[in-house]
C-alpha cells in the first residue's frame, strides 16, 4: 500500500526521533550528518540554499553594475577628451538652441557662432543637400549635421569610423531639440553616416512614438 508523507509530518518524526534518545552512541554521527545535509528539514541545507542563492543575486548584480559603470565611464572619458564642439547655426533657431543645451548635457563644450551663410558652411563640409538641417557643429575632425542625439557623437568619438560625419536630416519630431507635444507623436528617424563624397548608411535607427509610422 502506498502512504504518502508530508513534509511536514516528516519533520515532525524526526524532530521526536531525536528528541526521544533514540540515536546514541557510535549511531548519532551518521544519522546527524544525514539529517542536516540530506533531509528536507534541515535548517543547514536551508541556509546553505539561501546562502548560495543570495551570493549569486549579489555576483550578478555586481557584474552589470561594473558592465553600465565602465561603459558611463568609457564615454565620459571621450567626451572630457573631446575638443570644444563649434556649432554654426542661424541666430533665430530655437531648436538648434535646445539641441546645443543636450549635447552640453552630455558634457560636451560648446561654442556657438551664429551665421547667415549656413548653406556655403554645409558645402564647406560635404554635406549632401538630402542630408541638411538647420545646424552644422564641427568637432574633433567630424561633422554633425542636425538633432543627432549625443550618444551617437559619443559612439562617433570612441569608434572613430572613416566617415566625414553623421546626420539627422530634416528636424524629426521628437529628436534631440525637437521634444514637441505628446511622445506619441515623435517621429521614427534614421541617424546617417556620410562620407562627404556622396556615400551614406543607416548609423542607428530610432524609434518614434506609439502613433509613428516604421
Amino acid at each position: 500500500m502506498y502512504v504518502s508523507i508530508s513534509r511536514t509530518t516528516a519533520c515532525f518524526h524526526a524532530n521526536r526521533y531525536t528528541q526521544a534518545g533514540n540515536i546514541t552512541g557510535g549511531n548519532a554521527f551518521p544519522y546527524l550528518w544525514k539529517f542536516l545535509f540530506n533531509h528536507p528539514c534541515s535548517p543547514v541545507k536551508k541556509v546553505l540554499i539561501s546562502g548560495v542563492s543570495v551570493f549569486l543575486i549579489v555576483v550578478a548584480g555586481a557584474f552589470i553594475f561594473t558592465s553600465t559603470s565602465s561603459e558611463s565611464e568609457a564615454g565620459s572619458s571621450v567626451v572630457a577628451d573631446a575638443a570644444t564642439m563649434v556649432v554654426y547655426k542661424d541666430p533665430n533657431c530655437g531648436c538648434c538652441a535646445s539641441w546645443i543645451e543636450h549635447v552640453e548635457g552630455a558634457g560636451f563644450e560648446v561654442e556657438v557662432r551664429d551665421t547667415s551663410e549656413l548653406n556655403t558652411i554645409k558645402m564647406q563640409n560635404g554635406i549632401d543637400r538630402n542630408l541638411s538641417s538647420c545646424h552644422t557643429a564641427l568637432i574633433d575632425g567630424y561633422v554633425v549635421e542636425g538633432h543627432v542625439p549625443a550618444e551617437d557623437i559619443i559612439r562617433m568619438l570612441e569608434e572613430k569610423p572613416a566617415i566625414k560625419g553623421l546626420a539627422v536630416p530634416g528636424m524629426p519630431i521628437g529628436s534631440p531639440g525637437m521634444e514637441q507635444g505628446a511622445p506619441a507623436n515623435y517621429q521614427a528617424y534614421d541617424v546617417i553616416a556620410f562620407d562627404g563624397a556622396g556615400n551614406m548608411s543607416r548609423y542607428r535607427h530610432v524609434e518614434g512614438g506609439a502613433n509613428s509610422k516604421p
